[in-house]
């Protein structure tokens, strides 16, 4: 069970006006609580995030991450800061 206020968070992960490559994983991890969302990419780039394998994210503030196709490589992760106030992200 997700713990708090839930919404569904989907996108499209971009670099330089063009789609991230198929297969990238991007990671949602909620500062306050250390859960982690994840999604996967597809051709055009679009995601929707899942948290403890439900279609739903906590509302909250993020730490952000994306990593490339294949094998997740911790030392191979960019994290940017990212803040929700709503639902949506």
């Amino acid at each position: 069970r997700i713990p708090g206020d839930t919404g569904t968070v989907t996108g499209r992960a971009t670099f330089k006006g063009e789609p991230i490559p198929e297969g990238s994983t991007i990671v949602f991890l909620h500062r306050g609580k250390g859960i982690v969302g994840t999604g996967v990419t597809d051709a055009q780039g679009a995601f929707s995030l899942q948290m403890r394998e439900e279609p739903r994210v906590l509302v909250g503030e993020y730490s952000v991450g994306i990593t490339p196709p294949g094998e997740i490589d911790p030392n191979n992760v960019t994290i940017f800061g990212f803040s929700a106030g709503g639902v949506s992200v």
